[in-house]
């Protein structure tokens, strides 16, 4: 009797050792998830606060001089349409900036909200194309895409966040970067549980040294935009909801862009739990 007690105590003894690295090894995964969110915010809020100090400042300052001229009378009043014409353009340029801020803001907020469903790869670029037509016709930029390759490729995503905050911001970067009348082609891979979504374009792209300072781009695109930030962070949020990655690569200056985003492969009809 007394044998068995001391086995049982024995055996409690190490179950209480087992529930103890358990809750251990989960505090440390909770712990290393609060510090990645905690630095996910951050880089968010200095891209915001970089956003409102300096991009948001350059065309009130504009404006703040276009009118400083007009009362001084060092812009003369023939020349009043076309410096109005300028201020017209800098307010538009600062309220799409406040409009991007705002947009930024309410997709962090809903994003917990997003679900984890079977996306069919195809309808997803169906969907950006559609949402890029007008700007892709500007700049006389054809999509190379292979539909009929990829009419069975499914992923672990949601459409319209997979759509308007993943691909969308690569598109986007893809043709601000890109020279007129050239091409960016979408290349789908499946390796193993995976697919492989790479985005590749012929425009400005960037050397080595930008790359490690953080830099993923020239400071301006091809037709005087701003570079990337804010979007390339909201989409890493919404890739690791996703459990998928990115990464982006250049061979130079001037020698174009690839991003590859890495997603879990999934069967057509296959719901699975949002993470």
């Amino acid at each position: 009797m007394v044998l068995s007690r001391l086995t049982d105590e024995k055996t409690n003894a190490s179950l209480t050792m087992e529930q103890l690295y358990e809750n251990l090894e989960k505090q440390i995964c909770e712990k290393k998830e609060l510090t990645q969110r905690l630095d996910e915010e951050r880089k968010i809020n200095v891209i915001l606060i970089k956003t409102i100090s300096h991009d948001l400042a350059n065309p009130l300052f504009a404006i703040k001089s276009y009118l400083e001229m007009i009362s001084t009378g060092r812009i003369l009043q023939k020349d009043y349409g076309q410096t109005l014409g300028r201020i017209s353009d800098c307010t538009k340029s600062a309220l799409d900036m406040i409009q991007r801020i705002r947009n930024a803001i309410l997709t962090r907020n809903q994003s917990s909200l997003t679900k984890i469903e079977s996306v069919d790869i195809n309808l997803s670029v169906t969907n950006l194309l559609t949402l890029f037509e007008t700007r892709l016709h500007e700049k006389n930029i054809q999509v190379i895409y292979d539909y009929e390759a990829n009419k069975e490729t499914f992923v672990a995503a949601e459409l319209k966040t997979l759509t308007e905050h993943v691909f969308s911001n690569v598109l986007s970067n893809a043709l601000k970067f890109s020279y007129a009348n050239s091409t960016i082609r979408i290349l789908v891979t499946e390796k193993d549980k995976h697919v492989y979504v790479e985005f590749v374009d012929n425009g400005m792209g960037f050397n080595q040294l930008r790359s490690e300072r953080g830099y993923i781009h020239p400071n301006q695109a091809t037709d005087g935009e701003m570079g990337p930030g804010l979007g390339l962070i909201i989409m890493g949020h919404f890739l690791r909801k996703f459990e998928g990655t990115y990464n982006i690569s250049s061979e130079g200056q001037g020698k174009g862009t690839k991003v590859l985003i890495q997603l879990k492969k999934i069967h057509q009809q296959r719901l699975v739990n949002a993470s």
